[in-house]
């Protein structure tokens, strides 16, 4: 019985892997263009941290940042110019370009939401710890979570909702762009319906 049992699971688990590698050879170019909008948009959001401290020396030495409430000033902190929108707009653009379906325009945003945000939250606490001069050799578990909380707030803070909405948006109007340029098959057969 057990021989049996554990054939039949190791057979199932073969199917599952066999799904799985087909569903990704499927998916492939989706999934490509998913990552590199998510990782485009965090590049461009990791810009910012860096050209705030390298247009500003004194805050780089000292490593302010507003969201520790040692600054009140607004131009101290991180955050996007004229062009980081443009890019933003143009990634979204073209990434809708590429998915060239509002229905996998909208989950593919999302997903690229997550790899922004995650990815973007990961650069802003190793920057914060170790560019900055506030982490070191601290091993003080309120400190620590302090820089989490700093990193969080520092990315939502360049992220939402302006970015957020320009996004969305753009990148809804590059699939409808791709779709009016070339239907779909879908959208072909609807219209040979009518």
């Amino acid at each position: 019985m057990r021989e049996e049992t554990r054939q039949w699971m190791q057979s199932d688990v073969r199917e599952d892997i066999k799904r799985l590698a087909n569903w990704l050879k499927i998916n492939r170019k989706s999934i490509l263009v998913v990552l590199a909008w998510g990782i485009a948009m965090a590049l461009i959001t990791s810009k910012a941290l860096w050209v705030t401290y390298l247009e500003s020396p004194l805050e780089f030495r000292l490593g302010l940042n507003i969201s520790w409430g040692l600054l009140n000033v607004a131009e101290h902190t991180p955050r996007l110019g004229p062009l980081d929108y443009v890019l933003f707009f143009a990634v979204s653009l073209v990434a809708g370009l590429f998915l060239a379906d509002l229905e996998t325009a909208l989950y593919s945003y999302i997903m690229a939401l997550v790899v922004l945000l995650s990815v973007a939250f990961v650069h802003a606490f190793l920057f914060i710890w170790f560019v900055l001069p506030r982490g070191g050799s601290v091993v003080d578990p309120s400190f620590t979570t302090t820089i989490i909380w700093s990193a969080f707030l520092t990315v939502m803070r360049l992220v939402f909702p302006l970015t957020i909405l320009l996004t969305f948006f753009s990148s809804l109007f590059g699939a409808f762009l791709s779709d009016l340029v070339q239907p779909s098959a879908r959208s072909t057969s609807a219209r040979l319906e009518n």
